[in-house]
C-alpha cells in the first residue's frame, strides 16, 4: 500500500535559502499536490508554478534540490516529479521529468569544496 507524504516531508521539499546571499531553488508559490512513496520510489506532483517560474538557478539545481531533499528525508531510492499530474513534462529547456531521478551530489557546494580540498 502506498505511503502518502506527511506535512514535515512536504515542508522539506520547499528548499529555501539557509544563508544570506543564497537563492531559492524552487518558486515559493510551488505547491505539492501529492506525495506518494511506494516500492523505493517517491512520487511528487507539483502545481504548474514549479515549471513556469524562472529562477536564478539552473534546471538541474532546481530538480535535484527536490530529488536530493526527498531522498534524504525518506527511505526512498528514486524520485519521479510530475506537474499537475502530467509526467511527460520538460522542465525548463532540457530536463525531462518523465524518468526516475536518483541522488546526485555533484551539484552540492560542500561536495565541490571537499573535492577541491583533496587535490
Amino acid at each position: 500500500m502506498p505511503n502518502t507524504g506527511s506535512a514535515p516531508t512536504q515542508d522539506r521539499i520547499r528548499p529555501k535559502p539557509l544563508e544570506k546571499g543564497h537563492y531559492p531553488t524552487i518558486p515559493e508559490n510551488s505547491e505539492v499536490l501529492s506525495l506518494t512513496r511506494a516500492n523505493g520510489i517517491c512520487y511528487v506532483d507539483y502545481n504548474s508554478v514549479f515549471q513556469d517560474y524562472a529562477l536564478d538557478v539552473s534546471e538541474q539545481v532546481a530538480v535535484y534540490s527536490v530529488v536530493n531533499t526527498l531522498i534524504a528525508a525518506t527511505d526512498m531510492d528514486k524520485v519521479e516529479i510530475s506537474i499537475e499530474g502530467n509526467k511527460e513534462v520538460t522542465f525548463g529547456q532540457n530536463m525531462q521529468l518523465y524518468k526516475f531521478y536518483e541522488w546526485n551530489d555533484s551539484l552540492l557546494a560542500h561536495t565541490k569544496v571537499k573535492k577541491e580540498q583533496k587535490k
